[in-house]
């Protein structure tokens, strides 16, 4: 099993206007088992890590060029085993006490996606898809969330519905 982090980093794009940020990961490396995928920021923890946090948060800031400095950490989320990449992810809940100015790793990230919460909110966003992976296996009727034409299933969507609960239910 290895070790990675993701940084779910939230801001106010206006008072009461909540946005979290996403990547749609490069199709770029033949190995990654998560190519094309909407994720995180985050990645493998490296040996010089010091810890998990510390892996999420420099991973964010090379995926995104997000601005650390202006960064307060709220917290961690459980963490989530992925079986087809052996990873054991530990996801940490950021905010951004500005609209983050964001720039792309143009080798890791395909695009960058800002969305509203109260698209992941609406009952509508939850759904289910099929989905084909770069194996060809297909799976049927994967829990996700859809945000326009993009999906968020897997790990993401598990670790997504885990925020959205604990915000519906913030005594939890």
């Amino acid at each position: 099993m290895r070790e990675a982090a993701v940084l779910m980093t939230l801001f106010e794009s206006s008072p009461g206007d909540w946005h979290m940020i996403f990547i749609k990961r490069s199709n770029g490396h033949a190995r990654d088992k998560h190519a094309g995928q909407i994720g995180f920021p985050g990645g493998k923890r490296e040996p010089a890590d010091p810890d998990l946090l510390y892996t999420a948060l420099r991973e964010a800031g090379e995926e995104v060029s997000l601005d650390l400095t202006q960064v307060d950490v709220l917290g961690k989320l459980t963490p989530l085993y992925i079986t087809v990449s052996k990873f054991m992810v530990h996801p940490f809940l950021a905010y951004s006490a500005v609209i983050p100015s964001l720039k792309r790793q143009e080798e890791e990230v395909e695009e960058i996606f800002e969305w509203p919460l109260r698209l992941l909110t609406d009952p509508g966003a939850r759904t289910e898809t099929r989905i084909r992976l770069h194996s060809g296996i297909v799976l049927n009727h994967v829990p996700a969330f859809q945000v326009g034409e993009q999906v968020i299933w897997g790990a993401t969507a598990m670790i997504l519905n885990e925020l959205l609960e604990i915000v519906a239910d913030p005594g939890r």
